[in-house]
This record gives structure tokens, C-alpha cells and sequence, in this order.
């Protein structure tokens, strides 16, 4: 969560990838199964429009899982700093449901070549989140490690400019790039910082894990150039998510099969699960994107009817920030939520008053209501 100051008052707001981990948070039940099955090509094949079946290498479930190849994208850590606050990570009980499912990562990641045992004199802790289909997910604590990383400034796309490229078209088509961080290699000279610990031994990642610095920059870097031909055009990224559009059905479906040969060459397979064929409105960027507009996803805004009432800073700061990326769509939002952000000035002392609940049940109001967007015509 990025924090800025106005007029002495901290303003939160949050990624796309901050806003889903609060969602998770929200609604996720911990005790929920992981779901490691996966679909044979006959089934995956069957739930692909006839137009693209045969660009099956796109879908094929099994590629998905292949080690990749080095490329010039592989990613290296530039240690800047102290080398002797490199993080050195004890390992720490945990329940034999997550010590099960650990096992079972380690088994499946150690069988694809994406991880193995490490010597390295350093270690990151492992930690558990539960992703928004209920699903468990081991990840690596990288804080310390990302504290004294050279920062990359790729730029991210803004989300505003990506939303606002289907103006005037008729049919879209949304593709998810399965596993997409593992599909980039780590540079070998920066496996051993990937180093975590855990009760079954050190293992070090040969493919680029999530929640490493400059990761994020340096994949989006990879499928702007994978891309490059059509972008903005009649396509557009943002890390794993591809949004493909058009004003007519013909077009549509040569640039859907331009973008999944792209894909194929570049040895990237598209989550069967999550893609969306030639339809005119689908969840993106953390809205409903459609030829005519933009509106709150109902799972979001189900999140915040449902969002308890804060209790101390750092819940306010949270629901503020979840909150302010749709501030959009919310007249008036730095007024209403004026009272809220009080709380955050230095030297105040948390007390939630009469007028904060006000501001609180006000904002869910005007979340539940909010409007359409239209799209702004940039041309």
C-alpha cells in the first residue's frame, strides 16, 4: 500500500495486487483445499471456441507446467546496501494442514525443476494466503531481502489508458497467462538470494517466484515486448492479463489468433479457466469492463457492504485504500471519507467517533450505488 501526505493527512492506495490480497482476506476461508487437478487436453480443447482449437499449444495444461528456458528477461537481483542484512530466517511450527499442503508444493515444484535444495548462508520465511477461489498458496516472505534490492523503474501500465483503449469497440476477449511469473527464469547468479527455509530443508527458486522487487516490472517488460506488434492496437497487457478488442466479430477473431500465436512462440499457455471469448462485458483491472462503460465488480462491492467496522489504524488504512481505487466512481469521496482519514494524521489518538461511523457507512452507501462510466472518447 502506497502511502502519500495532503495537508498533513496520509493518503492510502493500493495495487491491483494489494486490492485482491484484502479481498482474500475479507471473504477467503483458511481451511479451504487446494486445488492441484488438472484438466487432460480433451477437457480443455472442449471448453475452446472452434476458431482457435487448433491453436492448442495456447491451452495445452501440460506446457504449463515445463520448466522454461533462459532468455535475456531472466531475472537478477542487484544486492545494494549491506550484504549482512541479508534475511537469515528461522523456521517456525505450524499446523500439520499447511505443513501438509508445503509438502505438497514441494513435492510438485521439486518434479517440474522450479525449485531445489539450497546451500545458500541465507534464507527467506515461507508464509501461507488463501487466494479468492479458496485455494491455499505457499509464498516467500522477500521484505528483507527487497529492502536491499536495486530498484528496476519499468513502468507498470496505467490503468486508466489500458480501460479507456476499447472506446467505440464491440467485442472483447480477456486471456490470462497461466503461472505467469514462473514462466520467466531466475538469472543463476540470483538463485541462491530466492533461498527459503523451511522444517523439510532450504530449497532456492530456478524460476522467478512472486513477491520479489522489480518482479512485477520485469514480467510486464517481457509481455510488452512478447506483445510489442499489437499493442494498442488491438491488444493490451497488464502483467498477466491481455485484453483483446474490436469493433467487429471478423477482425476480432484474427486478433484473438494473432495474440495466441504470439503466446505459443513465446512459450506461454492461457488459464482455461479464466479467459473470455467475444463477449461484451467481463471483470478487468478490478472492474466490469464493457463496450459501453465501466462499473463496479459486484465482488468487490459485496466486500465492502460486508467490511466490518474498523478497529484500530492500520483497518483503516486498509478499507481506505481498498476503497480508493474505485474513488472514480464515488462523488464527493474525499469529503466523505474526510473524517476517516483524520485518524491517520500524526500524533492522533485512534478514537472511532459517531462522525467516523458516519463516514464509514456513507462510503459503503455510495459504493452500492455507483454509477456507470462511460468511456471517454481520447481520439
Amino acid at each position: 500500500m502506497r502511502q502519500q501526505y495532503h495537508n498533513g493527512v496520509q493518503l492510502f492506495s493500493m495495487t491491483i495486487q494489494e486490492m485482491e490480497k484484502a479481498l482474500s482476506e475479507q471473504t477467503a476461508d483458511n481451511t479451504s483445499e487446494v486445488n492441484i487437478s488438472v484438466l487432460s487436453m480433451e477437457e480443455v480443447l472442449a471448453k475452446v471456441p472452434m476458431p482457435y482449437q487448433d491453436l492448442k499449444d495456447a491451452f495445452d495444461p501440460v506446457k504449463a507446467k515445463q520448466l522454461p528456458p533462459h532468455r535475456s528477461y531472466d531475472h537478477e537481483i542487484k544486492i545494494e546496501g549491506d550484504q549482512t542484512k541479508l534475511p537469515q530466517s528461522c523456521i517456525y511450527p505450524i499446523s500439520n494442514y499447511k505443513l501438509q499442503k508445503l509438502k505438497e508444493y514441494l513435492d510438485e515444484n521439486l518434479k517440474k525443476g522450479f525449485i531445489s535444495p539450497s546451500h545458500a548462508p541465507y534464507a527467506s520465511p515461507v508464509l501461507f494466503a488463501v487466494k479468492l477461489n479458496g485455494s491455499l498458496r505457499v509464498y516467500v516472505d522477500y521484505q528483507k531481502l527487497n529492502a536491499i534490492t536495486k530498484r528496476n523503474r519499468y513502468p507498470i501500465p496505467l490503468i486508466e489508458e489500458t480501460l479507456a483503449k476499447v472506446t467505440g469497440c464491440k467485442y472483447l476477449t480477456k486471456l490470462d497467462v497461466i503461472a505467469a511469473f514462473n514462466k520467466l527464469r531466475m538469472h543463476p547468479n540470483s538463485e541462491d538470494y530466492t533461498t527459503f527455509i523451511t522444517s523439510m530443508g532450504a530449497y532456492k527458486y530456478h524460476v522467478l517466484p512472486f513477491g520479489l522487487t522489480n518482479g512485477l516490472a520485469n514480467y510486464q517488460h517481457y509481455m510488452n515486448d512478447v506483445l510489442w506488434d499489437y499493442l494498442n492496437n488491438f491488444c493490451s497487457t497488464y502483467l498477466d492479463d491481455i485484453l483483446i478488442y474490436s469493433k467487429t466479430l471478423k477482425e476480432h477473431t484474427q486478433y484473438v489468433r494473432a495474440v495466441l500465436q504470439k503466446l505459443i512462440d513465446a512459450g506461454l499457455q492461457v488459464d482455461i479457466e479464466k479467459y473470455k471469448f467475444h463477449v461484451q462485458e467481463t471483470s478487468f483491472l478490478g472492474v466490469l469492463l464493457s463496450t459501453d462503460g465501466l462499473r463496479m465488480d459486484p465482488k468487490k462491492v459485496q466486500v465492502v457492504v460486508d467490511w466490518s467496522t474498523p478497529t484500530n489504524l492500520k483497518q483503516v488504512q486498509a478499507f481506505i485504500g481498498f476503497c480508493n481505487f474505485y474513488r472514480r466512481f464515488i462523488k464527493g469521496f474525499s469529503k466523505i471519507v474526510g473524517p476517516m482519514l483524520k485518524l491517520t494524521q500524526k500524533g492522533v489518538i485512534f478514537q472511532w467517533t459517531d462522525t467516523c461511523q458516519k463516514s464509514f457507512e456513507l462510503l459503503k452507501q455510495r459504493v452500492v450505488t455507483a454509477p456507470v462510466l462511460r468511456h471517454f472518447d481520447r481520439t
